[in-house]
């Protein structure tokens, strides 16, 4: 029944209504697309300044963490998330290799002495990022001939990562809605253009089956080209053969 429907409908409609659904299809791939790539674009660059960030710090309280200097390592983190503002540090803890804490960027939530569950058995550094998530998580396991020496947990506020989603996303949507409002519109002019001609026709045959046949004007003859124009000359032609008759 809806399909009937739909095939009653006049091609002015239908026409437009395709270009839409296709418009929409070819947008919904691209934005696909385009989310994609941006999310691989701020996990790589979020990757390459976390390891950057890590590194640092690494290098920084090395002697430290063997010896277990808190005052030292607090100062070491205090200093890395000064530098690095722009990589947005939320949160840094060093612990010893039994999960311990060492030091922290916020000693009231994680005091020292404090027990976080280790992940030395894990890889030595890992990373853990979800697009349009407000957080992200890398872990970095100082190792030395041996034995493991320490952990650092990192914490990076990832909203301003996730706004810039939300932008690309608003932005696709209401170009693909713009594009596809246009090229519909576009396409039901041209349709309805292009229909013309055979409304002039349908209309005239209409009159030469409830009365006579009338002659498609002249003047709308020699405005009509193509298949069109001969067409409408066939016509009164006919028309006149008809009268002559």
């Amino acid at each position: 029944m809806q399909m009937s429907l739909v095939r009653s409908w006049p091609i002015t409609v239908k026409v437009p209504l395709a270009v839409a659904s296709l418009m929409l299809l070819v947008g919904l791939v691209l934005s696909e697309r385009v989310l994609s790539r941006l999310t691989d674009t701020q996990q790589r660059h979020l990757i390459e300044l976390s390891q950057s960030y890590l590194d640092g710090l690494s290098s920084a309280i090395a002697p430290s963490i063997l010896r277990e200097d808190n005052w030292e390592i607090f100062d070491a983190i205090a200093r890395a998330q000064a530098v690095n503002k722009s990589l947005h540090p939320v949160e840094t803890i060093v612990t010893n290799a039994d999960g311990i804490v060492i030091a922290a960027s916020d000693p009231k939530r994680h005091p020292v002495g404090s027990i976080i569950e280790p992940t030395h058995k894990a890889p030595s550094a890992s990373f853990s990022f979800d697009a349009g998530a407000d957080s992200a998580n890398a872990v970095r396991v100082l190792s030395y001939p041996g034995r493991v020496a320490g952990i650092i947990y990192a914490t990076f506020d990832t909203r301003h990562l996730a706004a810039e989603r939300r932008d690309v996303v608003i932005a696709l949507a209401l170009t693909n809605g713009a594009l596809t409002f246009l090229l519909a519109a576009a396409g039901w002019f041209l349709v309805a253009r292009m229909m013309q001609p055979v409304r002039i026709l349908s209309d005239h045959l209409g009159v030469a089956r409830e009365t006579l046949a009338v002659r498609i004007p002249e003047e709308i003859v020699s405005k009509t080209k193509g298949e069109f124009g001969r067409l409408f000359r066939g016509y009164n032609a006919l028309v006149r053969s008809m009268k002559e008759r």
